[in-house]
């Protein structure tokens, strides 16, 4: 497994130069206070993580991952170690470029802040993935774009629509409580998101013929 998480982050090393401008322009955000981007650099580099998916299908990879020993079980469970590692190092940076802007602006930070801002952007990133991946297995990657995107312009539909009937300032109080959980408790739901999503893209992927 080891190697399919090399390959996956030495391809991302490839756009290294579109997360370097991101990274710029979070910086830049940051310290003027236009607005909070904590949680952008994760999610963009994810993003770009998902180009590994193209050069795969570009290159013919999966082919080859067939005939590999665990090959298929391998690649998907690097494809999810390595999108993780590279959320964990991108939120590690978000949290020091905060960090750096509130010191730069001299404003007062406290523990409680850098929690939530580690609590909300881990979150997101494991809920990214695990809505993502199986997806992407499913209709391969450009496709799968295209996918994601009709069923996130379908799901901001449906809570345009109910706005309209029902009150959904509950729904909307129970996801900023999110931060104020248990750390712990948290890690946990994650990685049963994960595990859950990790087992719906593996099964897609072990049916699926190349």
């Amino acid at each position: 497994m080891m190697g399919f998480i090399k390959k996956d982050l030495l391809l991302v090393k490839k756009n290294l130069k579109t997360l370097i401008v991101i990274a710029v322009l979070f910086i830049f955000m940051a310290i003027q206070n236009i607005f909070d981007l904590s949680i952008v650099l994760p999610v963009m580099g994810l993003m770009v993580f998902i180009s590994t998916f193209s050069y795969d299908d570009y290159n013919g990879f999966n082919s080859y991952v067939v005939g590999m020993p665990n090959g298929r079980k391998n690649s998907v469970k690097g494809k999810y170690v390595s999108s993780i590692i590279l959320g964990v190092i991108l939120l590690i940076l978000s949290v020091l470029i905060f960090y750096l802007a509130k010191t730069f602006n001299n404003e007062q930070i406290s523990i409680n802040d850098i929690r939530n801002i580690v609590i909300t952007s881990y979150l997101s990133i494991c809920i990214i993935i695990a809505f993502m991946y199986p997806i992407i297995y499913k209709f391969g990657a450009t496709n799968g774009r295209i996918w994601i995107f009709i069923i996130v312009f379908l799901i901001f539909g449906i809570f345009a629509l109910l706005s309209k009937f029902v009150n959904l300032n509950n729904v909307i109080n129970l996801f900023n409580q999110i931060e104020h959980c248990n750390t712990i408790l948290i890690i946990i739901i994650s990685f049963l998101i994960l595990l859950l999503s990790y087992k719906i893209s593996l099964h897609i992927y072990k049916n699926k013929e190349f």
